[in-house]
């Protein structure tokens, strides 16, 4: 065997048959001159394969942040086995290269950065891009406090009620931005007040102007 940091080069002779960290060595008994026994055999493939795709995991860190299941089917595709892929994705969350509670904060600023959003639209972004539902509870609590949802929904109303024509007939003006409303999450009682409130402003010709992104 020869040694490298934290890893030991297993050799039967002169033939390299794998690698294996030196708590695995402990915990079998591997050390020079050892007998090996097809039990030591499998163990260091088994090790192997593991920091195979820890090591993969390294390299396809990608300048981009990513979720520790968007991870796993990149080494999936290098042929590393489900179980590897798991354990090499929770390595890295342990050592930081993955960082979700990091990374769901910032797709919810960003979403938010964008457009008015409700809790479930950023939810479901989140699921979306592998954030276990913890962290994306935490980061949509986290992002979202201060903000009033019906305020947000308004906002929104107001800003797409102004790009419409006004040859359009209330049903489906209201139609319009009820499901505009909806499809960024926000909830149904929300969404009714907000598109009330709107529609009043702007038969009552006081709508207020207020940029709400494109």
């Amino acid at each position: 065997m020869m040694s490298r940091p934290e890893r030991l080069i297993v050799r039967v002779g002169r033939v390299r048959v794998g690698i294996a960290t030196r708590a695995l060595a402990s915990k079998v008994g591997l050390e020079e001159r050892c007998v090996w026994t097809a039990e030591l055999a499998a163990a260091v493939a088994e090790c192997t394969a593991s920091l195979a795709a820890r090591d993969d995991a390294e390299r396809l860190r990608p300048r981009r942040a990513r979720s520790g299941r968007e991870g796993r089917p990149r080494l999936a595709r290098r042929g590393h086995r489900r179980a590897h892929a798991e354990a090499a994705a929770r390595t890295m969350e342990s050592l930081g290269l993955i960082n979700e509670g990091a990374l769901a904060g910032a797709i919810v600023r960003g979403e938010l950065a964008r457009k008015p959003a409700g809790a479930r639209l950023l939810r479901s972004k989140l699921a979306r891009r592998g954030i276990a539902s913890p962290a994306a509870a935490r980061a949509v609590t986290q992002e979202t406090a201060g903000r009033e949802p019906l305020a947000d929904a308004l906002r929104l109303a107001r800003h797409r009620l102004g790009r419409m024509s006004a040859g359009l007939d209330r049903d489906r003006v209201e139609r319009r931005l009820l499901g505009l409303l909806a499809r960024r999450g926000f909830d149904a009682d929300v969404c009714r007040r907000a598109v009330r409130t709107a529609l009043a402003e702007r038969a009552a010709g006081g709508g207020q102007a207020d940029a709400a992104g494109r």
